[in-house]
């Protein structure tokens, strides 16, 4: 099929075809020449290798049917089951020189209408406001991601909007070989219907699905209404117990000149990462403050980098208050003043003398913290 190309084109000029690469005029030699760049390198995703884990670590989750699991910062083991119990997880692959996350089958699951299980990033719109999705702009990507399962199937790529639950769904199929590592990509076109988000709220969410009742499933692949988590020729992961999804690496690039070519797969500086990753959670464990009241006192801190919105805070395990002679423990907390760049709250304890300095101590830091949390 013939290309219709400008016909009084100028230098530099770029010609783009309904699906790519691009062609750029080169009026030195009179003659078009296809871009064999690749698509940019900026990776949308935070903690695209799973290098980061604050607040678990490696440790596995309980078995559930109903997960909402972190194995990694700003990955989420998601499962709504009818029968059975998945459980979520991060650990080490050598042969891939990587990191992953997990979703298995502790108890083989029958699949009804409204279930589902998958491997889930959320992504804050602004990281994806300058794909013009939901306008007539929209911006072509490239996914690429590392991915196994301990059955083969086939199974699918999910990008959803936001707010959930999602009205518009990119599905792609993938077949799998048992115990095989593949590197899959997804060359998708920018969606130009639908709402996106592009504030600091959540904007996207990508899954990685490893089983979806008939009511998430779609007729077909690419662009769909509705939130769907599947395409139609979706196994069934959850069927088996010890059956598993593994993903790593994974990449998201905006591909502006549709190269249709995604960057080398580049692991972040783990100091960079950590930075992205401390913008949606971390372990307050230091904060200073006064005994304003004896039972009640006002400790602050500021945020490692501004958060992504005023966080929440939960108190994890045994954390004491410190006012020289008396270190009891905080038996609840509640917001006093805060905001994306610090924080301060009133921790509940007893004991205290007035007019004090005071300061958070923990003992077994991994246990004993404030969590603070933006997630979306």
């Amino acid at each position: 099929m013939a290309l219709d190309f400008p016909s009084s084109p100028t230098n530099g000029q770029a010609f783009y075809p309904p699906e790519g690469p691009v062609w750029i005029y080169d009026s030195t030699v009179g003659v078009w020449k296809r871009n064999a760049g690749t698509a940019s390198l900026m990776n949308k995703i935070i903690n695209p290798s799973m290098q980061i884990s604050q607040e678990n670590g490696d440790t596995i989750s309980a078995a559930s049917a109903f997960l909402g699991y972190y194995p990694a910062d700003q990955w989420a083991g998601v499962c709504s089951l009818a029968t059975g119990t998945a459980r979520s997880y991060r650990s080490f692959a050598p042969l891939i020189n990587s990191n992953y996350v997990c979703i298995d089958t502790t108890v083989g699951a029958t699949l009804t209408a409204l279930h589902y299980a998958a491997n889930r990033q959320s992504i804050e719109g602004v990281r994806i406001a300058d794909l013009g999705w939901g306008t007539a702009n929209a911006g072509q990507v490239i996914l690429q991601a590392t991915v196994q399962s301990t059955a083969g199937g086939v199974f699918t790529l999910r990008i959803g909007n936001a707010p959930l639950p999602p009205t518009r769904s990119y599905l792609k199929e993938f077949t799998l070989a048992a115990g095989v590592w593949t590197e899959i990509v997804a060359v998708i076109p920018g969606d130009t219907a639908g709402t996106w988000v592009t504030n600091t709220n959540l904007g996207m969410i990508i899954d990685f699905t490893a089983g979806a009742g008939s009511n998430y499933r779609a007729s077909g692949v690419g662009w769909q209404a509705g939130n769907l988590y599947a395409g139609p020729n979706q196994s069934n992961l959850l069927a088996g117990a010890g059956n598993a999804l593994f993903v790593a690496k994974v990449g998201l690039y905006a591909d502006p000149n549709m190269t249709g070519v995604a960057p080398e797969f580049q692991v972040p500086n783990y100091e960079d990462d950590l930075q992205d990753c401390l913008r949606y959670w971390y372990k307050a464990f230091r904060m200073d403050g006064v005994v304003n009241t004896t039972t009640a006192p006002i400790v602050w801190m500021s945020h490692y980098v501004p958060m992504r919105a005023t966080p929440t805070r939960t108190l994890v395990g045994n954390v004491r208050l410190h006012d020289i002679s008396v270190a009891p423990n905080i038996t609840s907390i509640t917001n006093y003043n805060s905001n994306e760049f610090a924080h301060s709250l009133s921790a509940t304890a007893s004991g205290f003398t007035l007019g004090r300095p005071v300061r958070t101590l923990v003992d077994g830091q991994t246990a004993n913290y404030i969590a603070v949390s933006a997630r979306m």
